[in-house]
């Protein structure tokens, strides 16, 4: 086999090589970001139940508190009349109820996400990696054919 041909056929060997290796590395590319997406959607579809909860619980407390400040500053006006009598009239009227505590008991699950065990290795011990090394057979024929010549 002459060097040409030789050389064309490593050239082609070396073509394969690279495609065959590229299409791993996109392969486990696209696996990992099809985890990860799965992951996201995950932790989305648990934050919204909790979001919503917290949101409402919050709003029932805004309101609680709200009305109880209304009511301070009613009271506050009423005890502060010079005139017992407004204070027996008023009093009359005065909501004396307490606001209920909450509407609802709100169970809040913790969640946190847990890394594999190989995320801690390098990532190249996890996928591998794309070493170089040399070609024995072309370092044979190009010193036999250089001796030759």
């Amino acid at each position: 086999m002459n060097k040409g041909k030789y050389l064309l056929h490593i050239l082609s060997e070396d073509n394969k090589q690279f495609t065959e290796d590229k299409d791993k590395i996109i392969e486990i590319r696209d696996n990992i970001v099809k985890h990860a997406d799965v992951l996201l959607s995950k932790l989305d579809q648990l934050r919204k139940p909790r979001e919503e909860t917290i949101n409402k619980e919050l709003y029932c407390v805004t309101q609680r508190k709200d009305g109880l400040e209304k009511r301070k500053s009613q009271l506050n006006l009423t005890l502060s009349s010079p005139s017992a009598s407004d204070v027996f009239d008023t009093s009359l009227f005065l909501d004396k109820t307490m606001p209920d505590k909450t509407v609802s008991q709100a169970e809040l699950s913790h969640r946190k996400f847990t890394q594999g065990k190989l995320s801690k290795q390098p990532m190249s011990n996890i996928f591998g990696s794309v070493n170089e090394y040399s070609d024995i057979k072309m370092f044979k024929l190009t010193t036999l054919s250089s001796t030759i010549l």
